[in-house]
């Protein structure tokens, strides 16, 4: 009976990985892209930083794509995550992710299954976590040097030339910000009826 439950652990466990595996090979590709531009952006003559205001504008307005596809990635991110998360603790009692979560901390004390799914959800969470950091990290990098140069021609600029300044990158900010909103609203949603 030992053998069998062993034996039905490591399928249990080998699933998990070459599922896994199939959801980082996919991430790994797109975040090689984003990571890829960086690194092309950063080659092509570092941070993207300039002091000319009609290239900041410009950089300014360009950002609203970068995010769109960082946010676009995270979602997926998001997603894939919680679909594989929810599958480990799947065969645990609660109504949502923290409940199932706190049964199998539980049963992990004293069942070598349970703590073999502890194992794949800690590991799971690490790949996430990793993930994000990853997406975020290019993401910033990517994006730092306009963002620099924008704050810089609200520090250098007077009056009449600031205002003109604001007008053309104020629009650009409330856009950025609704597209952060959505996103953080939309993960939310994702657990409401975990």
């Amino acid at each position: 009976m030992e053998k069998i439950r062993l034996l039905r652990k490591d399928v249990l466990l080998l699933s998990g990985i070459m599922k896994k595996l199939n959801v980082m090979k996919m991430k790994n590709v797109i975040l090689s892209v984003l990571v890829g531009s960086t690194m092309i952006l950063a080659s092509c003559g570092g941070s993207g930083y300039t002091t000319d205001q009609e290239a900041v504008v410009e950089g300014y307005e360009n950002m609203k794509e970068t995010h769109k596809s960082y946010y676009e990635e995270a979602m997926e991110i998001e997603k894939a995550y919680r679909e594989d998360r929810d599958e480990i603790v799947k065969d645990y009692e609660g109504k949502s992710f923290r409940e199932k979560e706190g049964k199998l901390l539980e049963k992990a004390a004293s069942d070598d299954e349970a703590k073999g799914h502890l194992e794949d959800l800690r590991n799971l969470q690490f790949s996430y976590e990793c993930d994000m950091q990853e997406l975020s990290y290019a993401n910033w990098k990517s994006n730092w040097g306009i963002k620099q140069a924008v704050r810089d021609q609200k520090n250098m600029l007077e009056k009449d030339a600031l205002k003109s300044f604001n007008d053309k990158t104020d629009p650009v900010k409330k856009d950025l910000d609704k597209m952060a909103n959505d996103h953080y609203e939309a993960v939310g949603k994702l657990d409401e009826n975990k």
